[in-house]
């Protein structure tokens, strides 16, 4: 057990600032004069790196424009537009060509839950998180969202090493999402230390929460 380093998972529903809380929150520690070196990890960023590795391309690549709206349909993403196509006739036994059209997001749903998780068990992403850590510091997650992916890193840093900081906004939910709010009854013997905090004013507001609320568990 590694008791030099401390976790903090951000869990919520997309685009409720997960990404900027743990970005600000390793800027603020590196800046600031604290005894912590920070880190930022994502429970998906070997999942990116194998589904470039898949087409041949580099992450950067992968994950172009990723984050930004749909220049095709208003109110959609990039991310779930069709942008690349397998050639699947051997696999359909067609006897034509048939391609198989994949986006971003589904590229990464389909190796996560059909490939990966199938073979390696479900907590082949958190195993992957393990052995991406650091030696010492303080680690910001921004993608918590499945316990099985939580609990081996619950067993590397210790129970009282992590921080589940939950996101809320009115009337936003996991809707059409895999993932969910983590919750201790699915971490069986090894409950952590789990906070909310809502997202319903400016951005300053949140992320002084987030700092607020870091910050205090940092103290106890």
């Amino acid at each position: 057990m590694n008791n030099n380093l401390k976790v903090v998972v951000f869990n919520a529903p997309m685009r409720l600032g997960k990404d900027s809380a743990a970005e600000h929150m390793v800027n603020l520690v590196n800046t600031e004069d604290t005894f912590y070196t920070a880190h930022q990890r994502a429970f998906k960023d070997s999942l990116f790196n194998l589904c470039a590795a898949m087409y041949g391309i580099t992450v950067e690549e992968f994950l172009e424009g990723y984050d930004e709206p749909s220049d095709y349909v208003e109110g959609e993403w990039y991310k779930d537009s069709l942008q690349f196509f397998i050639d699947a006739s051997l696999d359909r036994g067609k006897g034509f060509e048939y391609k198989r059209g994949y986006s971003q997001r589904s590229s990464l749903i389909h190796m996560s839950e059909n490939i990966i998780k199938p073979v390696f068990g479900k907590d082949a992403f958190g195993k992957a998180m393990v052995a991406s850590l650091p030696e010492s510091g303080i680690v910001f997650v921004s993608d918590g969202g499945f316990a099985e992916e939580l609990l081996p890193v619950i067993d590397h840093v210790g129970q009282e090493n992590v921080l589940v900081v939950k996101i809320h906004r009115k009337g936003v939910d996991f809707a059409g999402d895999s993932r969910a709010y983590l919750d201790n009854k699915d971490l069986g013997d090894k409950p952590v230390c789990m906070v909310n905090i809502n997202n319903d004013g400016s951005l300053e507001e949140f992320l002084g929460g987030v700092e607020y609320t870091v910050g205090e568990w940092l103290l106890c």
